[in-house]
């Protein structure tokens, strides 16, 4: 009987700590969200240099999903967020790096970022938020004008990747590595 009475108390004091929680639900992406990362798994995208006119091709991975916010001091957690995101890695280049480029969105904030990834350290070495970024009204693109490209500057990361410039429904549009070589978009192949 008191094999059942400890059982049944841990049994209760388990559902008061864990059942406790509050259901969390994850915010949705908007189409203007996701318009951020317009790319698909295997996508490849090709960038030149215009001073040299080398080559960049990047392939994208891309994956989407939920998270939760954790409090280290606290059994429930703290709310939720969506992401999507999508790895790039170069391809047979002799600048070879990776970079992730996500979206998150948790409540109502939408956060734009990239980060660079040190296969040595296997730690995210430079983080790129768009609330954080230089706002540019138009920008030269490969003989094409764009308005609206947010710019991403770094001084110190791993990879060769110093600043990032972005567009809403274009992505990445251009960067630029720490040999100051420029790569604008010239073409993105679609796997559809």
């Amino acid at each position: 009987m008191k094999k059942y009475k400890a059982t049944f108390l841990f049994i209760v004091l388990f559902l008061c700590v864990f059942g406790c929680c509050k259901q969390i639900s994850c915010p949705d992406f908007t189409k203007e969200d996701l318009a951020w990362i317009p790319y698909k798994n295997v996508d490849t995208l090709v960038f030149k240099n215009f001073d040299n006119d080398s080559i960049i091709s990047l392939r994208t991975f891309f994956n989407q999903g939920t998270g939760v916010v954790r409090d280290r001091n606290k059994w429930c957690s703290q709310g939720c967020y969506s992401f999507a995101q999508v790895s790039m890695s170069s391809l047979l280049t002799e600048n070879n790096f990776n970079f992730y480029y996500y979206v998150h969105k948790y409540n109502d904030s939408t956060l734009v970022f990239a980060n660079a990834f040190n296969p040595v350290k296997q730690l995210s070495t430079l983080w790129f938020d768009l609330n954080r970024s230089f706002h540019n009204d138009s920008l030269l693109i490969a003989g094409n004008w764009i308005h609206d490209v947010y710019e991403y500057s770094i001084t110190d990361s791993y990879p060769p990747l110093i600043k990032l410039f972005v567009k809403n429904g274009n992505g990445i549009v251009k960067f630029i590595l720490k040999n100051n070589q420029s790569f604008e978009i010239i073409k993105m192949n679609k796997n559809e």
